[in-house]
């Protein structure tokens, strides 16, 4: 189900590594829907809001939710915040077995060097919200339900709309 829009099947990723004796974790970046939409169509326009939204829609409730995250060992896999980036939880990096303390280098800091301006929160400006006619915002508020969704199965407080 999930080469529908070649997304790897973690779970089996995981039991392929695992049984190689490789060690796989997983790292979930949650991003609110409207930040989604405005990056995938009004700021790069690969594609409509409506189908944009269909497609992310789908891929969270069928592929990354359903058909996986939730099959999944909550050990293999943490999840972060979008909005908060540069700022990521100190053990993210021990956590995916990337930081190299006899360099010095931490995934935590790697962010930071990375990423120099704080996400904020989504605000709707009036040349956005033409994109959010009756039947775009109705997709965006299912696709945020979405979001939200994945937010409880990460045990990330949620944002109300």
């Amino acid at each position: 189900e999930c080469r529908k829009f070649k997304i790897p099947d973690v779970r089996i990723m995981a039991e392929i590594f695992e049984s190689l004796g490789i060690d796989f974790r997983i790292m979930v970046v949650v991003r609110n829907a409207l930040d989604i939409l405005l990056s995938t169509t009004v700021h790069r326009h690969f594609e409509s809001w409506s189908s944009a939204a269909k497609k992310y829609i789908d891929i969270l409730e069928k592929d990354m939710i359903e058909g996986q995250l939730l099959r999944l060992d909550r050990r293999f896999y943490k999840c972060i915040d979008y909005d908060k980036l540069p700022k990521v939880p100190e053990d993210l990096g021990e956590f995916l077995n990337v930081d190299d303390y006899k360099s010095n280098y931490t995934l935590s800091g790697g962010f930071k060097n990375v990423f120099h301006h704080a996400r904020g929160s989504a605000k709707v400006s009036q040349e956005q919200s033409t994109y959010m006619n009756r039947d775009g915002h109705k997709l965006y508020l299912r696709l945020q339900h979405r979001i939200d969704r994945l937010k409880s199965v990460c045990d990330m407080p949620l944002n109300f709309i």
